[in-house]
C-alpha cells in the first residue's frame, strides 16, 4: 500500500489502500491518544462521496458526520 510520511506533528503516517485513506495520529502530540481517521470513497452515478470514521474511543472529537467507529 502506498505510504506517505508527513512533516506534521499530529500525524504519524497516511496510507492509501484500494482508495481508502487512513491517517494515523501521533500519540506524542495528541496527549497520549491514539487517534486514527479513515476516509472511504464510494462512487454512485459517477459521483464520489466519502464516509469518515475515527477511532471509537474518540468519537466525541470528530465532526458529527464522522462519528463512526473503526
Amino acid at each position: 500500500a502506498p505510504f506517505v510520511t508527513t512533516d506534521a506533528d499530529f500525524v504519524t503516517s497516511i496510507t492509501i489502500t484500494d482508495g481508502v485513506i487512513l491517517v494515523t495520529g501521533n500519540p506524542d502530540s495528541l496527549g497520549g491518544r491514539a487517534i486514527n481517521i479513515q476516509l472511504t470513497p464510494t462512487v454512485t452515478n459517477n459521483k464520489f462521496s466519502w464516509t469518515c470514521a475515527i477511532t471509537t474511543a474518540y468519537l466525541e472529537l470528530a465532526p458529527q458526520d464522522c462519528q463512526i467507529g473503526i
